[in-house]
């Protein structure tokens, strides 16, 4: 997992990215997000399809917005330092429940792990930029 986490926070550094549809998603919103906002979208939905991807479509030539509908919610949450057992219940109700996957064994350890990395990206990009962020803990720190 630390492998795959400096691998996007490295990709984020160099502003890297998969091509999806995200920019006219985020114009529909209202307003353009700052700079280190929209890297951490980009990353949060490179999680999601890579990752998480309970229906196992990275793995095939699928679309790439295949779970982009979550993708708004799960970023606002991190946004909003949500306690990562808020995350990890909605993404477990998206899989389980609105997928009709079920509880399988193993999900919320799983989960957990996913959500780990979702705020650890979080952290990391928007610590670079200088703003204040809480880690899971609630801890704040500052650049």
């Amino acid at each position: 997992m630390r492998h795959l986490l400096s691998a996007l926070i490295s990709s984020a550094k160099a502003g890297g990215n998969r091509q999806s549809n995200l920019d006219p998603e985020i114009r529909n919103m209202g307003q353009r997000l700052p700079d280190d906002q929209m890297q951490l979208y980009r990353r949060v939905d490179e999680v999601l399809f890579y990752i998480w991807d309970p229906i196992g479509i990275s793995r095939r030539d699928w679309p790439k917005d295949e779970y982009q509908s979550y993708l708004p919610r799960v970023f606002t949450m991190l946004l909003e330092q949500a306690e990562p057992e808020k995350i990890q219940d909605y993404l477990i109700q998206i899989e389980a429940e609105y997928m009709g996957l079920g509880r399988k064994f193993g999900i919320k350890k799983r989960t957990r792990n996913l959500v780990s990395l979702l705020c650890s990206l979080r952290n990391s990009i928007l610590l670079e930029s200088g703003e204040n962020v809480k880690w899971g803990s609630g801890v704040e720190y500052q650049k």
